[in-house]
């Protein structure tokens, strides 16, 4: 494993260290955080989050969560249940006085370790300010893991790099 970070870090140098995220019995994943992101246990009820640095008062996040098992028939109809999130997210906005800017469809790869990463996610506008969340579901060895960036505008960048993290992931 040694040796896969070493050749990351040398073939992609906005990328700097290895990380373990250890969920026990549940699997363990294995990430390059983007370099200067920092990474906390045990945060918001998440037991692994990614902070990226602050920029422009903000800082946007990556979190982490291993459900230990495979929930790939739940993921699979998300393709077929596009709507119903895109309603549900629709239903959140109302409530909390947000607006839907853009519906990020539902999209399924395999990522550079040849794992299925499933994917969907909004843009929206709260309080005069703009935000990116998305969901991303990785199948990895049989276990199912749940990730999720947040970005405001000032950050949307940071979403790319969270993509790039994700297409990188690994598990043991």
């Amino acid at each position: 494993m040694k040796w896969l970070c070493l050749g990351l870090f040398l073939f992609y140098p906005v990328f700097s260290r290895c990380e373990n995220l250890d969920f026990k019995e549940k699997g363990q994943l294995i990430l390059t955080p983007s370099k200067d992101w920092e990474l906390k246990k045990n945060v918001m009820g998440f037991p692994y989050i990614l902070f990226s640095p602050h920029m422009m008062g903000q800082r946007s996040n990556l979190s982490f969560l291993a459900s230990g098992d495979n929930f790939e028939f739940e993921v699979a109809s998300m393709k077929k249940n596009q709507d119903q999130f895109k309603q549900l997210k629709l239903n959140w906005a109302k409530k909390i006085g947000a607006i839907i800017d853009e519906v990020f469809p539902y999209s399924s790869e395999l990522n550079s370790k040849g794992h299925r990463v499933n994917s969907i996610g909004v843009k929206y506008t709260h309080n005069n300010k703009h935000y990116i969340e998305k969901s991303y579901y990785i199948e990895c060895r049989g276990k199912m893991y749940f990730s999720k960036v947040l970005s405001s505008e000032a950050n949307f960048q940071h979403t790319k790099l969270a993509d790039e993290m994700i297409k990188g992931i690994d598990c043991e």
